[in-house]
């Protein structure tokens, strides 16, 4: 385990299309990567979306970075069981419920008609809705043609804009259609 300080910093890097190397987002044009220098010697560099350079430029404020893009010293606690940490730190469904902002929006509807395994046809409405930090999530509602039961995921996306929702909304293909709606309810 790493105990000994490294230097976090972003840099700006020639825009290309890349996808990000911190959260997997789907390939986008990228600006910034994140440099983690080791005091001992040696670096690694990740390509970072907006939303993830954003988060590491709050982080490297609050470690007290001398601007938003730093550097900031950062020590890992090896004492800290970080399983445990990230599991009592995570949000619960009431507080994710109150970083919402503004209604939920239909970002795109699949001109496809998805059919489920039993025959019902379902039209998919892909929606959206912003939080207080300006990114977005998004969830996929299934509405039944013959007017049943409307089913929807939990959240599938989250995405640096609304504009990124939207660009994933429009890229999803009926074989995305199919996972999402077994995991509709």
């Amino acid at each position: 385990m790493l105990s000994d300080p490294v230097i976090l910093s972003i840099v700006q890097v020639p825009g290309r299309v890349h996808g990000c190397e911190l959260c997997s987002a789907e390939p986008e044009p990228l600006r910034a990567a994140v440099l983690v220098r080791h005091t001992r010697g040696g670096a690694i560099q990740f390509a970072a979306c907006e939303r993830c350079a954003s988060a590491i430029r709050r982080v490297i404020a609050v470690a007290g970075g001398a601007s938003s893009n730093g550097p900031a010293h950062v020590a890992v606690d090896p004492d800290v069981d970080v399983a445990y940490a990230s599991a009592s730190a995570s949000p619960s469904r009431q507080s994710l419920a109150a970083d919402l902002v503004g209604e939920p929006v239909v970002l795109h509807e699949s001109s496809d008609v998805f059919q489920a395994e039993d025959g019902v046809p379902y039209l998919v409405r892909i929606c959206g809705q912003g939080r207080h930090d300006g990114t977005w999530i998004g969830w996929l509602m299934f509405v039944p043609t013959d007017g049943g039961t409307t089913r929807r995921t939990g959240q599938e996306t989250s995405q640096s804009s609304r504009h990124h929702a939207v660009y994933w909304a429009m890229g999803l293909e009926p074989a995305y259609f199919a996972g999402a709606f077994k995991r509709s309810t």
